[in-house]
Parts: C-alpha cells; sequence; structure tokens
C-alpha cells in the first residue's frame, strides 16, 4: 500500500494515540421544529440539509463537519450554504442523544443575517465541538466573518451554548473581536472533562490573527462558556495556522499546529490556560497535494489518503484502544477534475493502533468533485471531517454529494449507523511516503 500523508483537523483523541497514529503514517431558543431521521439497519444516514436560499452564496451545500460524543449524545456541526470565498449562511447541527439511534437538527440562532433570529454577522465558518461535563454545557464554536466592500474578513470568534443535550442552542457569546483592520482564522474548542484534573471545567478556544503573521491565542473560561478570558499568546508569540487543543486527564492543555512554513509544532499549559508556554517542534510537515483541484489543506493530522477524521472510544485506552478513521479517497489518485471519483472510507483498529481493518466504503457512490460546493481553494467537503464514539460504535460524520439537480447543489451532512469496528491485521510495515515532484504547497494565510 502506498501513503499519501496530507495535514487536516480532525476529532480529539488522546495525545498518546494522536502522535502515535501520526507515527504510524496513518438563551434565545431555537424555535424551528426539530427535525428527527431514525436508523433503521446499517448504512448511510443523512442528517441534515441545507434550507437557505440567498443568491450570494451555494445552495444546497454542508461542508466540513466536526463532532463530539458525551456518553449516550452525539453533537455535530457543519458549514451551511458555503460561499465561494469563505464561509457559510450559518452553521448547521445535528445530535443524537441515544447512541446514533434517532437524529435532530437545526441551525444556530443569532449569527448570521441569516439565521433565526438574525444575527450581525455576514458569514460564519469553522465550526467545532465540544461538551463542558462539569457544567452541563454543550458548545459549537465558530469564526464569524464580515463582508465589508466585498471582502470577507473573519471578525470574531463565537461560541454558541447548549444545556437540554445538545437540541436547542442559545444566541452566541462572543469569545474575542478583531480590531479594525484585523483578521480572525480558524478556531477550534476543547474542554477538560477528567473530573481529578486540578482545571476540571475549564474551556480552550484557539485561534490566530491572520493580519499579525497568524500569531497563535487562547482563551480560557471557567464557567460553561458564558465568560471567556481576553485571548493569550505563547512566551515564543507563535505564529501558525489550525491549532487544536487537546487536554490531558491531569489538565496539560497541549495545542499542535501548522507553522505556515514546513513544519507541524505544539505548546502547551499547565496551569489552566493562565499562561502558554514555548513551543516546540513535533515533526516537518509534508504535504502532498491531491488530484482534481480537491481543497486539502495542510492542517494538524497525517494519515493515509486525505482529510481524515480520527476517533477513539473513551472507554478504552493504551494497546487494546479502539480507534475509528474516516477519510475521502479517489478510486484512482491518477486524476483529473472531470474523473476523479470521490469516496468516503473507513478503517479502524482495536489494539491502540498497531494494526488496521481492511477499508471499507461508507459512501452509497462514487463522488464528482464538480458536484462538490466550490471555492477559491478548490472544491470542498471540508478542511476536516470528524469520527465520534457513543456505546462502543463508531459514528463518522461526512460530506457527501450527488449530482447537482434544478440549479442547485446536493452536498449535505451523512453519518453511517451500525458500523462494525473490525480491528485487523494490515500494518503500516513497507509502506512509504509519495510526495511526486512540484507537489508541495505554498502556506496558506487564510483557511475558512
Amino acid at each position: 500500500m502506498t501513503i499519501h500523508i496530507g495535514y487536516s483537523r480532525r476529532t480529539r483523541a488522546t495525545l498518546a494515540l494522536t502522535f502515535t497514529f501520526a507515527t504510524l503514517a496513518l438563551f434565545y431558543i431555537l424555535s424551528t421544529t426539530l427535525h428527527t431521521a431514525s436508523a433503521s439497519g446499517g448504512g448511510s444516514l443523512q442528517l441534515s440539509t441545507d434550507p437557505y436560499t440567498n443568491s450570494t452564496s451555494q445552495h444546497k451545500t454542508e461542508v466540513e463537519p466536526d463532532t463530539y460524543s458525551f456518553n449516550s449524545t452525539i453533537v455535530s456541526a457543519f458549514q451551511v450554504g458555503r460561499f465561494t470565498n469563505g464561509g457559510g449562511s450559518n452553521t448547521g447541527w445535528a445530535t443524537s442523544t441515544d447512541n446514533g439511534t434517532t437524529w435532530a437538527h437545526g441551525f444556530l440562532p443569532g449569527t448570521t443575517v441569516y439565521a433565526t433570529p438574525a444575527g450581525t454577522y455576514a458569514r460564519i465558518s469553522d465550526p467545532s465541538v465540544t461538551y463542558d461535563a462539569r457544567h452541563k454545557t454543550w458548545m459549537i464554536a465558530g469564526l464569524a466573518i464580515l463582508n465589508e466592500g466585498g471582502t470577507p474578513t473573519g471578525a470574531a470568534v463565537l461560541v454558541s451554548r447548549s444545556i437540554d443535550g445538545g437540541l436547542t442552542w442559545s444566541n452566541p457569546v462572543t469569545v474575542a473581536k478583531a480590531a479594525t483592520g484585523a483578521f480572525f482564522d480558524k478556531d477550534w474548542i476543547a474542554c477538560d472533562n477528567t473530573t481529578t484534573s486540578p482545571f476540571y471545567g475549564h474551556c480552550y478556544v484557539e485561534w490566530d490573527l491572520a493580519t499579525s503573521g497568524d500569531r497563535v491565542f487562547m482563551s480560557t473560561s471557567t464557567n460553561g462558556g458564558l465568560i471567556w478570558r481576553k485571548g493569550l499568546n505563547t512566551v515564543d508569540h507563535a505564529s501558525g495556522l489550525g491549532g487544536q487543543p487537546l487536554v490531558q486527564p491531569n489538565g496539560t492543555v497541549v495545542v499542535p499546529f501548522f507553522d505556515g512554513s514546513a513544519n507541524i509544532l505544539a505548546f502547551t499549559s499547565t496551569n489552566g490556560g493562565t499562561s502558554w508556554n514555548k513551543s516546540v517542534t513535533v515533526s516537518a510537515e509534508i504535504n502532498h497535494v491531491v488530484a482534481g483541484n480537491l481543497r486539502s489543506e495542510p492542517l494538524p493530522s497525517a494519515e493515509i489518503h486525505f482529510i481524515p477524521g480520527i476517533g477513539v472510544d473513551k472507554s478504552t485506552s493504551g494497546s487494546t484502544a479502539h480507534i475509528g478513521l474516516a477519510y475521502y479517497y479517489y478510486s484512482n489518485a491518477n486524476c483529473t477534475t472531470t474523473t476523479c471519483q470521490l469516496n468516503v472510507g473507513f478503517v479502524s483498529s482495536t489494539n491502540g493502533g498497531s494494526s488496521w481493518s481492511v477499508p471499507s466504503t461508507l459512501s452509497p457512490s462514487p463522488m464528482k468533485v464538480t458536484w462538490l460546493a466550490n471555492t477559491t481553494l478548490g472544491y470542498m467537503v471540508g478542511d476536516y471531517i470528524s469520527t465520534s464514539f457513543a456505546n462502543g460504535t463508531a459514528y463518522p460524520v461526512f460530506t457527501y454529494a450527488t449530482a447537482p439537480s434544478g440549479g442547485a447543489f446536493n452536498e449535505s451532512e451523512y453519518t453511517f449507523t451500525s458500523l462494525p469496528l473490525s480491528g485487523g491485521t494490515h500494518t503500516a510495515t513497507g509502506d512509504h511516503v509519495v510526495v511526486p515532484s512540484g507537489h508541495r504547497t505554498a502556506p496558506v494565510l487564510t483557511a475558512y
């Protein structure tokens, strides 16, 4: 097997498993009616569809899902109504409170001018989900965008909250607002859910200031996301893109990120976000650009194929940890925009990533990349994909599209039900990295 390494965002795993995997190369309440979907037997299940009709963005499109699970609840968030040059008409959500059996879905209130009730921002992007167990609060972070003079600008980092299990959501809380002329990018959120941690109930949001060399900032909340501290930089003024906070059981926060050049770096906090330590180099970045003008950016995560979404069953650990990995792939990687056939694949491990199952395909049929929302960086399923576990079962949420019809796209969010976690005997032994000549890309200063 030939392995192409790319970089992307994915769901949270324990830090040890994340780096091992890389080494292996592998309350304003929403008043709209909840729509539910029920899974009977295994197979793909559509979770949501784009309801918006504004002529300025592409419909019907849903891209870039993130997920998080806690006990029997799974929450996903995703962009809806994708604009070509950045962001969506709103953030959508889909929630299951019964281990993935049934799902409700809707759209966040108070975010953009298209939301119900309407917010003040033109667009929103980069959805990220977490749960604060201490305060029993679900949170969806997002990057609010203004479009003054026809140029989209990351204007604020927002967090929407749910205190009823992810079924209704409040108007967003502002984590940070960009100063005039400043430009925020690429947020991510995580919480400390270890009851024995000295910082149990602390939540952390990361973003970067693109107009200051992508300087990375961190903000902390200790009351369920109601109030956020002023954003802090690291002691060495770290700069980069795509940081993803991970919280260890002892309360240490580790934030890997792409430095915008050719390296993956990371920094930490050991005092609950009061300060952030000097960044260190994790590894060199290798970026293989995929065919078909598909958007696949060099953000932290290395795995086979591209745009991977890794999930770890929290009830397992160490050498017997259960891992699920969803990813996109081409049946023939030597293809063009008109010939590429995009699929969604899945592999699993039941021994902490030492060996893996035979790959399976989750998408009902291959997609043409021209069926996907188009952006200034290529056709888009998202800069990340996501997998979470509930009751021992993996639930990847992924973007799937069929042929456009009636002048609109048919690109929505799906999951797969009754997905077995089989493990297997496949290892990375003998695999190698392929980086064709000319397939390294220049740093991308903005990624929304």
